[in-house]
């Protein structure tokens, strides 16, 4: 009796121990793949499809395509001739520069020959050591009906400060009570302010012009003799500016 008793608490310690091992080996082992997943829907985003574009849409787009194409054009124009008058304004300033910077050298070089005796008889510049009383006038033999030469006044071609110059002597010698015949561009001119006479008779007057623009703008001048040979024909009395 006893010993049935013990068999039996033995078996059934032994089937405890095994269903123990069981349940930890089936703890340990991995799950089937899939097998208690749950099942994950695909999501499939569809991109939405672009409008057609519309054709009148597409016609203002170009127009504006164009009118921008046709201002940069306009601009880069505007800009070009800008820079080519620039350009061109900055060769005229530096002409002027180069003209006064020569006509000052010469107003230097004439104030020194001018205040020099010898120089002066010799180049037959008229100096004006003191000014004059009275303005220098038409000599007292010439009358209002008596004829008066033909007065030309030569300045250098292309020259705006010669050509306004120019204006401005034959203006004092309008006041003078002469006329003048004209005003001519010439390509050579003299270095220093020069008075032709054609005739002996008009040296006087050549000489008082000379003395009057003296007077008036402090610039020496030089009266050249009358040719010995009268020419024919007309009287004529030559004004020369340098520049």
């Amino acid at each position: 009796m006893a010993g049935r008793l013990i068999r039996r608490t033995m078996l059934l310690l032994v089937g405890l121990g095994t269903a123990g091992l069981t349940g930890t080996a089936l703890a340990r082992s991995p799950a089937p793949q899939g097998a208690d997943r749950p099942a994950v829907a695909a999501v499939v985003t569809t991109k939405p499809a672009s409008p057609e574009p519309d054709a009148a849409e597409v016609s203002g787009l170009a127009l504006q395509a164009i009118a921008l194409r046709a201002t940069i054009a306009g601009e880069r124009a505007r800009l070009d001739s800008f820079l080519e008058a620039k350009a061109q304004l900055t060769g005229t300033l530096d002409k002027l520069r180069e003209e006064i910077a020569t006509l000052q050298a010469m107003r230097d070089t004439l104030a020194r020959d001018a205040s020099d005796p010898r120089c002066a008889a010799a180049t037959g510049v008229v100096p004006v050591l003191a000014p004059l009383a009275t303005p220098a006038r038409i000599p007292a033999d010439r009358t209002e009906t008596a004829p008066s030469p033909h007065i030309f006044l030569h300045h250098r071609a292309g020259s705006t400060a010669g050509r306004r110059a120019a204006e401005l002597i034959a203006a004092e010698a309008r006041r003078a009570g002469l006329s003048v015949t004209t005003i001519e561009a010439e390509d050579a001119v003299p270095k220093i302010r020069t008075i032709r006479p054609a005739a002996a008779e008009d040296a006087a007057l050549a000489a008082d012009l000379a003395a009057r623009f003296h007077q008036r703008w402090g610039h020496p001048w030089r009266v050249e003799d009358p040719p010995k040979v009268p020419q024919a024909g007309e009287r004529d009395l030559e004004i020369w500016l340098p520049h």
